[in-house]
């Protein structure tokens, strides 16, 4: 990974830890993921929106990699505050 990269991606870390240090944030957070589809499966037969909704999905699961790349703890974390 080039310098350039490595910077990029520690920023995006940083801002990932920042918002999982709030309530407000993890909130932001669950709700980016949950709009996105990532904790639902779903079909639709027409392939559009099956496209659209898998393209949603794939910037969620980035999200979610970033957030679990900082702590694992945290995906546990989003969902007890969700349902607790």
């Amino acid at each position: 990974m080039r310098d350039g990269e490595r910077e990029r991606q520690a920023r995006l870390l940083e801002g990932a830890r920042q918002l999982m240090r709030s309530p407000e944030g993890r909130g932001l957070c669950r709700w980016l993921l949950e709009t996105a589809g990532v904790f639902r499966a779903g079909y639709s037969p027409e392939s559009g929106e099956l496209y659209f909704a898998q393209g949603q999905r794939s910037v969620g699961l980035a999200l979610l990699r970033l957030i679990m790349t900082d702590n694992v703890a945290h995906l546990a974390t989003l969902m007890e505050e969700n349902h607790g």
